[in-house]
């Protein structure tokens, strides 16, 4: 490659630990033969100012490595001024800017260079393997023929992964070894020409700590220049921190980095990111010089970018979206006589609203004024997608002569206990809010099952609500499954053989993949004989990182899933006695096993000692069942328990335990993902107050509970009611539930009622604010709380609680008013019993 192909790496280093330098072992870039050899130059960018280990030890180690020089910042500037730093130093034709936790591996650079030498406009990057970050044992990952996926974006601007479109991946050469697009990239890697980087602007010197870069520069090659490939021949390691703290100047400046790229180059999609970063108070600096940028590079609009990418990848675009939820709103429209100030109520049906001409935009749920009177709407969807959220908003209305509009958003009126929002609006300007809620339902869910006890007829259903027709594509590569059902409004039920349930301590592809055209809330039951149990299927957008696994006493099961490929997945035990046995290893309590999972693979751990608090983290989002595969609690016979596990990101605080129909006692497990969590149990029956302090992540307290209670804790914890037998000589068995915190209430519910035909005794549990009992509407009848209804205080607000008897099938629950209500469905029958909650806010 001659001279024309030297080399510059910026890597920037902030108050790190001295571990993290040599600690990379031999392909450390440091040393790297590349690096060492012929006239290639790296470079080491500082980002502020070092602690007594990255200065004197630094600066020797440094010293032995001739080709390394070391830079330094005289105060915290950032990661993109300090790789800025590195690149402005640079002389020779290609940097490559990397994270100081990166190992690359061998043969990484020839590929990369000589793509960039072909196609200089490109930006490179390489495949991103992970390194364990306590054993820094390297996972190389595989870059499977089919189902590939690649990073993109979120319009909240946070990285995430999707799929690739099959015709694209099929004219590919297989193996994928050549370079092929990407939508956008995660950051900490890549290779680019020197001159086309610096042409483009380099990284934005207004940025703060860090956060944002990655995206800008995905947005940008794609519209100033050639656009991203990965190099699949090209490598390094990662090493993942476990756990992201969000101090509070860094999560400003995180914010306020992407604010000032959509600013620049989003277009009318920045009011996407606007309404759902929701702080409308950063002041994000001068941003003329990157508007310069643009300029003087001709670049294409962010359209050209969406439509660019969606001929690869399934990029989701959020346009002429509704809210799902069911809110009171307030229409004023401000006019030159005060008579033509009015207000709309309440409905179900949504509205698109928009002048001709105009991009279409959704205002919510609302009724259709019937005055006649009629204004621009403005330019952006004004749904609040959390309706505590207190915030300023301002927007431009369509109409030529109209000024800017602002709207204040308030929580909830206590006097007239309605879901409604003040606006404060200036002339000529009409503004819709409206109450957005995010819960269960969703058009792709990935869902993954546990072992059952042993029945030849055991089988599992799903059971699929939705409020019109459409299509469902069914997807099980396992049982070579490819179908599509049509569904129509109401529930479609459809059974799969328990064969797709795993083997203990195999990864295998036994996952289930549902697609569907219209939004569908989905349940999954086990069904074996006596033994059920079932869940609430999270759909794919709110899966997570980072779970803590809930269990009770008997025979233990977790399941993973992963939706994706290259999916490193670390599972650290919590054992309560005994060990596991995998690969031909023991593991114990708090040792870690590592598990490399591919798209619809998955992975069971079963085992007999309890494993309530084992860890389970991934560097893509993964789906968690947990359960037994059947225990007593109490019960002659035995049942099997099941449920999917949300993730840490929706932990809460506050909690009501319900008293069910002909239950008595629960065990609820609580389990904290933070250390020094005091939780405070509080038994209504009793009358007794229960504190205690789980001191590490991972702790849990089981609390024996009579019937009804609430639990509040000074932190984040996932609570579970393990529902024990009862009713002797029928012996309902028992059964568990996830509890939603009073936070992820939702306003409304589609779910679904089971039976399998042997006559179980169906009930919902209902709980909320004592003053909004009244305004339930179930399946458009209005609720009529029973004889029987038990109350409870939480933080000063007393609570409804109460059963209403319901048929199988599909159902709706609503309040006329948008009051936010938790709601568990349950059955019980001769020696079984099942139980879910019929959703929550994943806001």
């Amino acid at each position: 490659m001659g001279n024309r192909c030297r080399l510059r790496t910026a890597i920037c280093h902030a108050s790190s630990k001295w571990c993290g330098y040599p600690g990379l072992r031999a392909h450390n870039p440091l040393t790297s033969p590349i690096t060492q050899r012929s006239r290639r130059t790296y470079n080491c960018g500082v980002k502020q100012p070092p602690h007594y280990d990255l200065k004197h030890k630094l600066d020797m180690y440094v010293s032995y490595l001739p080709k390394v020089r070391l830079l330094r910042l005289p105060k915290s500037r950032g990661s993109s001024v300090s790789r800025q730093l590195g690149i402005d130093d640079a002389i020779f034709d290609i940097i490559v800017v990397m994270d100081s936790h990166f190992e690359v591996a061998d043969g990484w650079y020839e590929p990369m260079a000589k793509r960039i030498m072909e196609d200089p406009s490109l930006l490179l990057v390489p495949v991103v393997d992970t390194i364990n970050h306590a054993t820094l044992q390297y996972f190389p990952s595989e870059i499977p023929n089919r189902h590939l996926d690649c990073t993109s974006f979120d319009f909240y601007l946070g990285q995430t992964r999707i799929l690739m479109k099959e015709a694209y991946v099929d004219s590919l050469p297989k193996p994928i070894i050549n370079p092929f697009k990407l939508a956008a990239f995660q950051g900490g890697y890549f290779m680019a020409n020197k001159t086309v980087f610096q042409r483009l602007g380099g990284f934005d010197r207004g940025f703060g700590t860090w956060g944002g870069e990655q995206m800008e520069l995905s947005f940008k090659y794609w519209m100033c220049a050639g656009g991203l490939e990965l190099i699949p021949c090209s490598r390094a390691g990662h090493v993942y921190r476990t756990k992201v703290v969000w101090h509070d100047h860094i999560a400003n400046e995180t914010i306020l980095n992407e604010y000032r790229v959509a600013e620049v180059w989003m277009d009318e999609y920045k009011h996407i990111l606007f309404e759902r970063a929701g702080n409308y108070t950063f002041k994000i600096g001068d941003v003329s010089a990157r508007h310069e940028v643009r300029r003087r590079n001709n670049c294409t609009s962010f359209q050209t970018y969406l439509d660019t990418i969606s001929q690869f990848v399934h990029q989701y675009v959020p346009r002429d979206l509704k809210a799902s939820g069911v809110g009171c709103f307030i229409n004023h429209f401000i006019g030159k006589d005060s008579a033509d100030v009015y207000t709309l109520g309440c409905d179900n049906q949504g509205l698109v609203c928009g002048e001709s001409g105009s991009k279409p935009i959704i205002i919510g749920k609302r009724q259709i004024a019937t005055q006649g009177q009629k204004s621009a709407c403005c330019t952006t969807d004004l749904c609040n997608e959390d309706l505590s959220l207190l915030a300023m908003k301002t927007e431009r209305c369509e109409d030529k002569n109209a000024v800017e509009c602002r709207i204040s958003v308030e929580s909830t009126n206590s006097t007239t206990e309605q879901a409604c929002y003040d606006l404060d609006l200036s002339e000529d300007c009409k503004l819709t809010c409206g109450l957005c809620e995010s819960g269960i339902a969703g058009t792709s869910f990935y869902v993954d099952f546990a072992k059952m006890d042993g029945n030849a007829n055991g089988h599992i259903e799903l059971l699929m609500v939705s409020t019109t027709s459409g299509q469902v594509d069914v997807s099980i590569p396992y049982l070579n499954i490819s179908t599509t059902l049509t569904i129509s409004a109401g529930l479609t039920k459809y059974s799969i053989s328990k064969n797709v349930i795993p083997v203990n301590l195999h990864k295998e592809k036994k996952g289930v993949e549902i697609h569907s055209t219209v939004p569908i809330s989905m349940f999954a039951m086990n069904v074996e004989g006596f033994n059920t149990d079932g869940y609430a299927v999270i759909p794919i957008q709110k899966l997570g990182t980072e779970h803590f696994v809930p269990s009770t006493v008997g025979e233990n099961e977790v399941t993973i899933l992963s939706p994706y490929a290259n999916n490193a997945v670390s599972i650290t035990l919590k054992l309560r006695y005994g060990s596991i046995y995998y690969n031909g290893k023991r593991y114990t309590n708090n040792q870690v096993i590592n598990v490399d999972l591919n798209y619809l693979e998955t992975f069971e751990i079963n085992s007999y000692s309890q494993i309530a608090g084992t860890k389970i983290t991934s560097t893509k989002p993964v789906a968690v069942v947990s359960g037994d595969r059947c225990t007593h609690l109490e019960g002659v016979g035995c049942d099997h328990l099941l449920d999917m596990i949300p993730s840490t990101k929706y932990y809460s605080t506050d909690f009501i335990i319900p008293q069910l129909y002909e239950r008595k006692n629960s065990t609820v497990q609580i389990i904290t993902s933070n250390p020094g969590n005091t939780v405070d149990v509080y038994e209504t029956a009793g009358a007794k107050s229960i504190k205690q302090t789980l001191r590490s992540a991972g702790d849990h307290a089981d609390v024996v509970i009579p019937g009804l209670a609430t639990i509040s804790a000074t932190q984040g914890v996932l609570v579970t009611m393990f529902v024990h037998a009862c009713c002797a000589p029928v012996y309902h068995e028992p059964f568990m539930m996830i509890v939603p915190g009073v936070d992820r209430y939702l306003p409304e519910y589609n779910f679904a009622v089971w039976d399998d035909g042997h006559n179980f005794q169906n009930h919902i549990t209902i709980i909320i604010p004592q003053t909004n009992t009244l305004g339930l509407i179930l399946n458009n009848n209005t609720v009529t709380p029973p004889p029987t209804v038990y109350k409870v205080n939480l933080k000063g607000v007393t609570y409804s609680v109460f059963d209403v008897s319901v048929t199988p099938g599909a159902h709706h629950l609503m309040h006329d008013q948008g009051q936010k209500f938790g709601l568990f469905v349950h059955g019980n029958r001769f020696s079984n019993g099942y139980g879910y909650s019929a959703g929550m806010s994943y806001n």
